[in-house]
């Protein structure tokens, strides 16, 4: 139930980041039960290991609460003992989400970015609005000046044809009008009632450089084939849809790119600087400024080899420049690959630690049900979520290893977890009222001591 939940809730919060790209596109129940089904195996993933720790806390604080627990120990069985099922179970659900990140999530991944992809390429549904030009339509602006919308009379309405590539368009002014859909949406049929039609026809008749037409009746037909949703065979690159032994591969094969794009431009440089890839991947700036024509007057004391050398520098300063953006762009996707690649095999030992926590948190808060469990699992929740986004930031910029971003959440929930199993398994009573009483209490003979 918790981890129906959580997917559920996440996934919303997912597909609420493409409302903009899903809003308005008339696109059927089929194509958002895929996307949904798509996000919620995304973010099956992220729930995993919270769903153990909110079950495991409910669990054993339930048999805290009913003294099962104290039953058990009674009985000569140690609590390290009473774990081994659930320690038992969660590298289960580990393996299960190692085979689920390693291959399954990568295909959803896919199909799922490539509907994303073709929603935000269909054209918004058909809606005019009074007073406002329609254009959605390829070479076609119409505007409307109000709609009944019990008839679904349009009235006052103006056509601009832009179809013909004419210096001006073809505009029909009509007093009112009525729509209908054809085929199953694939066209929109227009009749125009009590109206003219202004043509500029010179290019093609001199002797008539102007058409009016005044009608009782006009039908317009437009083609809607671009409003509705169809898939497309786009080949999306995006770190998430690589399988793990593919993920691996791409980052070796950006490692290699850099590498000979570095050598090629290190290889013209040297010929003039002392600068070389190590000095360079050290100091952007000291490069840059190393890499100038001051620098190398005090090299040369030749005026005309000083002059060439001169000239070949500012012949290379604009690739120098470009490299350097080039390198940082590279690199940064080199580490959003890594961190993709070290995630996966993070979020399922996290599976293991917070079952491991919310099991020993339970025997010692002893509280069963939806009461103090769920206030903790969603202070959980919380600092695990926001670990995972100040990781990720962490790898992206390149202000920590990637693997560092990845396993953020571990190295932090890690000894926490080793704490309160150790605390759990004699009996302490950290989160007992009289403990805290007792701190309190030493706290303040400490402070009046200071004081004193």
């Amino acid at each position: 139930m918790t981890l129906t939940i959580l997917v559920f809730i996440l996934s919303l919060k997912f597909l609420g980041n493409y409302i903009e790209e899903l809003s308005g596109k008339n696109l059927d129940g089929a194509v958002m039960l895929q996307l949904f089904g798509h996000a919620s195996l995304r973010m099956a993933i992220l729930s995993m290991p919270l769903a153990l720790l909110s079950a495991s806390l409910i669990t054993f604080g339930s048999m805290g609460e009913h003294y099962e627990l104290a039953a058990l120990k009674s009985c000569g069985i140690s609590l390290l003992r009473i774990l081994r099922p659930l320690f038992a179970f969660s590298c289960l659900m580990a393996l299960l989400s190692f085979w689920l990140s390693f291959y399954i999530v990568p295909n959803s991944n896919r199909e799922l970015l490539s509907l994303l992809y073709d929603a935000s390429k269909t054209k918004a549904g058909f809606a005019i609005k009074p007073g406002i030009f329609y254009r959605d339509i390829d070479n076609y602006s119409i505007r409307i000046a109000s709609k009944n919308e019990r008839t679904g009379m349009l009235y006052e309405l103006r056509i601009e044809d832009f179809s013909q590539n004419r210096a001006q368009p073809v505009v029909t002014l009509a007093d009112s009008g009525r729509t209908h859909i054809l085929q199953d949406g694939r066209y929109l049929q227009m009749m125009l009632y009590s109206g003219v039609r202004h043509e500029d026809i010179q290019a093609s008749s001199p002797s008539l450089p102007y058409g009016r037409l005044y009608f009782d009746s006009l039908s317009y037909r437009f083609d809607l084939s671009e409003f509705a949703f169809s898939r497309s065979d786009s080949r999306l690159r995006h770190r998430s849809i690589f399988p793990f032994p593919q993920l691996s591969q791409a980052i070796d094969s950006m490692q290699r790119r850099l590498a000979l794009e570095e050598a090629r431009v290190f290889s013209r440089m040297g010929r003039y600087t002392g600068i070389d890839s190590t000095f360079f991947a050290a100091q952007y700036v000291a490069a840059a400024e190393a890499f100038s024509p001051q620098s190398v007057e005090e090299w040369y004391t030749q005026p005309a080899l000083r002059q060439r050398a001169i000239d070949e520098i500012r012949a290379l300063q604009p690739e120098l420049e470009y490299w350097m953006q080039y390198s940082r762009r590279e690199r940064q996707q080199i580490r959003e690959y890594q961190h993709e690649y070290y995630s996966r095999i993070a979020m399922p030992l996290t599976c293991i630690v917070f079952a491991l926590m919310g099991a020993s948190l339970g025997a010692i808060i002893r509280k069963g049900g939806l009461g103090m469990p769920a206030v903790a699992s969603v202070g959980f929740f919380a600092l695990f979520y926001g670990l995972l986004s100040q990781g990720w930031k962490l790898a992206k910029y390149g202000w920590a290893d990637p693997w560092i971003g990845a396993f953020l959440p571990l190295l932090v929930f890690t000894p926490f977890t080793l704490y309160v199993v150790m605390q759990a398994a004699v009996d302490a009573k950290i989160f007992d009222e009289s403990s805290w009483q007792m701190w309190s209490d030493r706290l303040r003979q400490w402070l009046r001591k200071k004081s004193d």
